[in-house]
């Protein structure tokens, strides 16, 4: 007579540990053995209808063979057959006189009633814990977590700058005879984002003229360029102060502006 004094499994099937002691198992016609692989999954037929795993240095009751499969007693309930690959069975004897069995050979097998133990908990790794655990513990106590957050600094206009300034009115179209001056004045600004740049936008109003475009990226300063306007008919206009704004906003959608003016010169006709 083959004893098998205990069985501890997880099953894969629904999350449901199968596993635990079960009691002492008896038969006359069963050899005990023990599992050799750190996984093998259990079967309800040979190679069909996986219902649980077995794990290494399980010990199990074989009671009898299907080819390259084994039939053992089930540890979910008393005298339910499955089966295992008979490669991943370490027998405590030979297995050959066991007998043939298959699906419909499903037998029955004593099972000595005793208090089951506690089940193992199964635990949900899928999660990642993204905070930093307090790892100074004395032993015994509750573990503490600690989350830990960083704030980044607001966007900054550091500074602008422009050239040439003044910048004159143009007559386009007109050459050798009308003012010829500088159209066109550049702005160069400093940023600071620590939370890094959006958009950097240069806009401008004046007597002159009105407008707005986004600033590039040269080196480490952003530029733009305003001008040029267009001359009225009239001659000996008073000079225009034309007031820019330089405006960035970071990734977290912050802002921050700084001003800065440019002097836009009438164009005489030159008599």
């Amino acid at each position: 007579m083959s004893i098998l004094v205990k069985i501890v499994a997880a099953a894969t099937s629904g999350g449901v540990v199968i596993g635990g002691l079960l009691g002492v198992l008896t038969a006359d016609d069963a050899a005990p053995a023990t599992l050799g692989r750190d996984a093998v999954t259990v079967y309800a037929c040979p190679g069909e209808g996986a219902v649980g795993t077995l794990h290494r240095g399980d010990r199990i009751l074989v009671v009898g063979r299907n080819e390259q499969w084994l039939a053992v007693r089930n540890v979910r309930g008393a005298g339910e057959q499955v089966f295992i690959a008979a490669e991943a069975v370490v027998a405590d004897d030979d297995l050959d006189w066991l007998p043939q069995v298959d699906c419909a050979d499903a037998g029955t097998l004593a099972v000595t009633p005793t208090t089951p133990a506690p089940t193992t908990a199964v635990v949900d790794t899928t999660m990642l814990d993204t905070t930093v655990p307090d790892t100074t513990l004395t032993p015994g106590a509750p573990t503490t977590t600690i989350a830990t957050t960083t704030t980044l600094a607001p966007p900054t206009v550091v500074s602008v700058l422009d050239s040439p300034d003044p910048i004159w009115e143009q007559y386009p179209g007109f050459i050798d005879e009308y003012c010829t001056g500088d159209g066109v004045a550049t702005v160069t600004a400093s940023i600071s984002a620590p939370a890094g740049v959006q958009s950097v936008v240069l806009s401008w109003t004046s007597s002159a003229g009105n407008g707005s475009k986004a600033m590039s990226k040269v080196g480490g300063t952003y530029r733009a360029t305003i001008g040029p306007f267009t001359a009225n008919d009239a001659a000996d206009e008073p000079p225009a102060t034309l007031t820019y704004t330089v405006k960035v906003t970071d990734t977290l959608g912050r802002q921050h502006s700084r001003q800065g003016t440019i002097t836009v010169n009438d164009c005489s006709e030159i008599i």
